[in-house]
Order: C-alpha cells, then structure tokens, then sequence
C-alpha cells in the first residue's frame, strides 16, 4: 500500500509539471547557480542560528552542515518544539517532508503540522526573523511538504529554494506578492555560498 501511494504521488507530480510546463522559466542554470530576486537585508539576521526541520528530511541535516563549514555560532534540532526557540535571533526552517525521515523520529503528519503550528505561532508572537528553505528540489514538493511550506511563508522574511522545487512559481509568485526577497539556487550545495553571504 505504501509503495503505490508513493507510485501515486509520483504521477501526480509528473502531472503537475506537465500542466505548468511552460508557465515558468528556469533562471538558474550549470553557468549561473544563484539567482537573487530582491534585497536582501543582512542586518535582519542576527546570530546565533537556530535550525529546525519541518518534515524531517534530510534538509535540516544539509543546513547543520553548511552552519559548520561556514563557521557561524547555531543550535541545530530537527523536532525543535516552540518553548525550545523562544528566544531564538534568528530561525531558519529546512522544510520538506520525508515519510522516512518522519518515521525515524516516531512522528506522525499530523503531529508534524501540529508541532510546526505551534513552532510558526511562537516565532510570530515573538518576532524572531525566519529563513524559509526549500532545498530538496522538486521530489520535496508534495502536499505535506506544501501545507507545511505554507504554515511558514507566511512569516519568513527571505526565502531560499532549489528552483526545481518552483516547477509551478509557488514560491517565486509568493515572494513577488508579498515583497519578500527569494534566493534561487541550482544545486543543494549553493546553499553554501547563500548562507555566507547572509551570516558572515
């Protein structure tokens, strides 16, 4: 059962990208990684960092590793609940769901988008800053992971996404409405380069 839902899901995306092929065109590319749409504001991102995860995919874990490599003071905690980041400078939310990934923490969907609730609604009551994240590119869209992406957008005041993962301009139409400056990258590890130019 499980293997057809993920058969499933599959053709559904597959569907999808066929229905906006066409609607929009890549900005990235091999020769051009980073493309920045808007200003982006450094001085609203103070340090220390505080990473968490929101669908338990492995993007939280790639996010710890660039925190590491580019040598900025973080706490990384991938089932961050709201009392742990009260106080927070800054939160960045690596969203993305991973049936895996939630089932190695014990974590059901509901209890996900309970716990990202409740995390968004103490980030907002507390005004602490938000990085949005998206780097799992298009096998990380879903409806989990868009119902999630959701609860955050919302609040995030920098997005930053794999451009696969805007096959339909879900992000980049956001981020237009709204104001907010977005960040598109070719590859996970351009996360590298984005982040140091944020922190450092």
């Amino acid at each position: 059962m499980r293997a057809m839902r993920k058969v499933i899901g599959v053709m559904m995306m597959v569907c999808a990208v066929s229905l906006h092929a066409g609607a929009y065109t890549m900005q990235t590319s091999k020769t051009n990684h980073i493309v920045n749409v808007g200003t982006i504001d450094k001085s609203l991102f103070p340090k220390p960092v505080f990473v968490t995860s929101f669908g338990q995919s492995t993007d939280g874990a790639m996010l710890q590793t660039v925190m590491k490599r580019i040598g900025v003071p973080f706490t990384y905690n991938p089932t961050a609940t709201d009392s742990e980041v009260a106080g927070a400078k800054t939160v960045v939310v690596a969203v993305g769901a991973s049936t895996k990934g939630l089932g190695a923490a014990g974590v059901s969907e509901a209890d996900e988008m309970d716990r990202a609730r409740k995390v968004m609604a103490r980030i907002q009551q507390d005004g602490i800053p938000v990085v949005f994240v998206h780097i799992g590119g298009e096998t990380r869209r879903g409806a989990l992971s868009d119902s999630l992406a959701d609860l955050v957008l919302p609040v995030a005041r920098y997005l930053v996404v794999k451009e696969d993962a805007n096959f339909d301009g879900k992000f980049t139409d956001y981020a237009k409405a709204n104001g907010k400056p977005i960040s598109l990258i070719f590859a996970t590890r351009d996360t590298i380069d984005v982040f140091t130019k944020l922190l450092k």
